[in-house]
């Protein structure tokens, strides 16, 4: 329920600033826009910063086991076709010098 407050905060200073723009007071409008914008995010901030951060350490644990067997899967896919494409020129010379003897 509190992100939702913090979305009509925001929607509240951004119609404030609409509306003193459309009557020519330009400073209090770039204000009241530039509140609007960092708004939620300093009271992400200030959240983060009372109730602190968390992390799953199981979870990077995981994380790193897949990212690990995904990337040895792609090197062996990468010297599998590294070496492909070094053997089909020798192969092809192999061939034409078949032929020419």
């Amino acid at each position: 329920m509190v992100v939702f407050q913090y979305n009509y905060i925001s929607l509240g200073f951004t119609i404030g600033a609409v509306a003193a723009i459309l009557s020519g007071k330009d400073l209090v409008g770039s204000a009241l826009y530039c509140l609007a914008l960092n708004h939620k995010q300093v009271n992400v901030l200030a959240d983060m910063e009372f109730w602190g951060t968390g992390v799953d350490l199981e979870r990077c644990i995981q994380a790193q086991k897949l990212l690990v067997k995904r990337l040895k899967l792609l090197e062996k896919e990468a010297y599998r076709l590294a070496v492909m494409k070094l053997e089909v020129p020798l192969e092809v010379t192999q061939l034409t010098l078949i032929n020419w003897c």
